[in-house]
């Protein structure tokens, strides 16, 4: 079988969002789509002059060419493109999260009634370690405050350096969220759209409609392949989970463009309705359409 990389290669940029990337010389004068996921147009290649445009470093071998006939280079996988900087309210996160809540408190408020009511009947209110000393059951609660604790730090860790990007209420009954992203770490383009139930009936101060556009911080799971080229999937969170700061929220809404919202929006069209949550593949290949639902590393 030939080797791709060794065909000859030249730089071109898209006209519309100016996204650069390098294709192969063969495609010059095709019409292909730009790969980039708030993008997507068509255009006719053609190539940069070197000038313009300077030719890229040499991509390591262990990364896959991308799925599209051109690949555009992607974010590098430790930063996030637009960083949320979301400020973080645990008592808003805990009320939309609450399984964390109940569980942790549950077991500290247990603790401390088990070792009040033991100490109380003059019972011994200890468990026995196998170096033959004792634990107080009372140490149980703090333990799992503690816990709770350093989950809340996790989740405002989340909301401050997670990638921000645009969702779109698709569904009132349930309620559920649409939103857009690109799973790339620089090997090709793979654009996708997530679907998620959300725990809101407002935002920004007014009932959720469909169409309502609510901003989302999302982290990202590394494949099993770490030379796969993209991660595995991402889990958006309304920003509102976290803050009720209408300025944060209107500076994070204001962060995304038009383009984005057009992408996802045609996107939805090529989605099999009623709309389920999962992870949507918004590219093409020989034998898998878009729109398919990734629930394997082989649906990529």
């Amino acid at each position: 079988m030939p080797d791709e990389n060794a065909k000859p290669r030249v730089r071109v940029k898209c006209p519309h969002c100016g996204a650069a990337a390098s294709a192969p010389a063969e495609y010059v004068g095709r019409r292909v789509k730009c790969g980039a996921a708030a993008c997507r147009q068509s255009f006719e290649l053609a190539p940069v002059a070197p000038a313009e445009e300077p030719a890229p470093p040499a991509a390591p071998p262990s990364a896959p060419p991308g799925p599209a006939s051109v690949g555009w280079p992607g974010v590098p996988d430790s930063l996030a493109s637009n960083p949320g900087k979301v400020p973080f309210n645990p008592l808003r996160w805990y009320r939309h999260q609450p399984l964390g809540l109940i569980v942790g408190g549950g077991v500290a408020a247990l603790a401390l009634a088990l070792w009040l009511g033991l100490s109380l009947a003059g019972m011994k209110a200890s468990i026995p370690t196998k170096d033959g000393g004792e634990t107080p059951i009372w140490l149980f609660a703090p333990a799992s405050l503690a816990t709770m604790a350093f989950y809340a730090w996790l989740a405002a860790r989340k909301f401050n350096s997670g990638d921000a990007n645009p969702g779109v209420v698709v569904s009132l009954s349930p309620a559920l969220l649409a939103v857009p992203t690109d799973l790339t770490q620089g090997g090709g383009s793979y654009p996708v759209v997530k679907i998620v139930p959300i725990k809101l009936k407002a935002s920004g101060g007014q009932p959720l409609q469909l169409g309502t556009r609510v901003a989302t911080v999302a982290t990202y799971a590394m494949p099993p392949n770490k030379h796969a080229g993209h991660w595995s999937d991402f889990y958006p969170y309304p920003a509102e989970y976290a803050t009720g700061d209408p300025q944060a929220l209107q500076r994070l809404l204001a962060s995304f463009t038009q383009t984005q919202y057009e992408f996802l929006q045609q996107a939805l069209t090529r989605i099999e309705r009623p709309f389920k949550p999962g992870l949507y593949a918004m590219w093409e290949t020989p034998d898998k359409p878009a729109g398919r639902r990734i629930s394997k590393a082989a649906d990529f």
